[in-house]
């Protein structure tokens, strides 16, 4: 059996175009809904199927205190532990007002 002889691409297209053309609204509807149906499905197959990095667990360690403190021993580390404390607060203060600001920003530039 012989092949037909091959087309160029503009005769391909009206050869597309034509059979389109001979189609319903409804025929070409599903169609549409036909070939994307699928084309969804191989795609969330494809974005789930992609390797999970690993990421290491996060350690946090607490200091291991004696059943037996004093209260002044308490707030002896305490006191020690004050400065650190309230720098990391004024630290974590300074960028929530600075992020704050940045969004302030944005708004009036959005004008909302």
């Amino acid at each position: 059996m012989a092949l037909p002889p091959l087309s160029s691409p503009k005769i391909l297209l009206g050869d597309i175009r034509a059979f389109l053309g001979a189609r319903q609204r409804h025929e070409l509807i599903f169609a549409g809904f036909s070939i994307a149906i699928p084309a969804f499905l191989v795609i969330a197959f494809l974005v789930e199927s992609t390797p999970i990095v690993y990421k290491a667990p996060t350690v946090i360690y607490a200091k291991n205190w004696n059943k037996g403190r004093t209260e002044a021993e308490i707030k002896r580390q305490q006191a020690i532990d004050a400065p650190g404390e309230r720098a990391a607060r004024k630290a974590e203060a300074d960028f929530e007002a600075k992020k704050q600001q940045q969004f302030k920003d944005l708004q009036k530039a959005l004008g909302i």
